[in-house]
């Protein structure tokens, strides 16, 4: 039985995606503010594979949202919403990528040396070393890891912090290492891109200026093979735009204005 919350009254038009992978729950404050205007799915993606997450969200979406639905992906999600698309046209509307990975190589190598150059020595060290074991079972406690990335990832990839609106993961080692390495690989191969082809609907792109994944590794693929495509960059806003003190209200605002233009028509 697939795990998800709803909020709002239906019908369901909006999915929340949450990132990772492995960090179920994470959308949860902000799929609530959206509630406002709009039903919301928040799936909590189970599967330990890229086909297990991709067919857990369809058996999700064909019992909720049969009417199709937009999918807001978060960062990892931003990859699977596109991902499913590609293969379950019917049940999209419109895809939104929030603070998405570059979707080539040529962009994916800058994250790391990002992050690493806002963060103390020791730090930075600590990170590399944590992300060299989330994925050895040898490892005790590697969800403990994972909520350790994320403390220190919080240091470099956020601008003005206000953690008003944080929603504590449900981390997920497994789903992290089983499911990250599948899904770069169909970037490393060049997959990833080529899935366009079978992506009809609008696409919208909401970005950070000061996200470690670079804006053009997103911006510059995905307009190079989309045409309904467009594009918001958010000024003093890192990976995750509502925990932003300068950009909050800006993403929420865009958020809803492009979920309305595709849920009221």
């Amino acid at each position: 039985m697939e795990k998800y919350r709803t909020y709002g009254q239906r019908p369901f038009t909006a999915a929340f995606i949450h990132g990772g992978p492995g960090a179920a729950g994470e959308l949860k404050n902000i799929a609530e503010r959206a509630a406002q205007y709009c039903g919301v799915i928040e799936p909590m993606q189970t599967g330990d594979t890229v086909a297990g997450q991709v067919e857990e969200l369809r058996r999700i979406l064909e019992k909720e949202a049969p009417q199709g639905a937009v999918l807001v992906g978060y960062s990892w999600g931003a990859w699977l919403s596109w991902i499913f698309t590609s293969r379950y046209q019917k049940l999209v509307k419109k895809i939104i990528l929030v603070s998405s990975p570059p979707f080539t190589e040529e962009f994916a190598g800058a994250v790391m040396p990002t992050r690493l150059s806002r963060l103390s020595r020791p730090m930075g060290q600590e990170l590399e070393f944590l992300l060299s074991n989330v994925e050895n079972k040898a490892v005790r406690d590697r969800k403990r890891l994972l909520e350790r990335v994320e403390f220190i990832t919080s240091k470099s990839d956020l601008c003005k912090p206000d953690m008003t609106l944080y929603s504590k993961a449900e981390y997920n080692p497994d789903i992290f290492s089983g499911v990250w390495n599948e899904a770069a690989a169909m970037r490393k191969s060049g997959e990833l891109l080529k899935l366009s082809k079978n992506i009809k609907c609008h696409v919208t792109v909401i970005h950070g200026d000061y996200d470690p994944h670079p804006a053009e590794g997103v911006r510059g693929p995905v307009s190079g093979v989309k045409r309904k495509f467009n594009f918001h960059l958010l000024k003093n806003c890192g990976h995750t735009p509502w925990l932003e003190k300068d950009a909050a209200e800006i993403f929420f605002s865009t958020l809803k204005e492009e979920i309305l233009k595709d849920t009221l028509s």
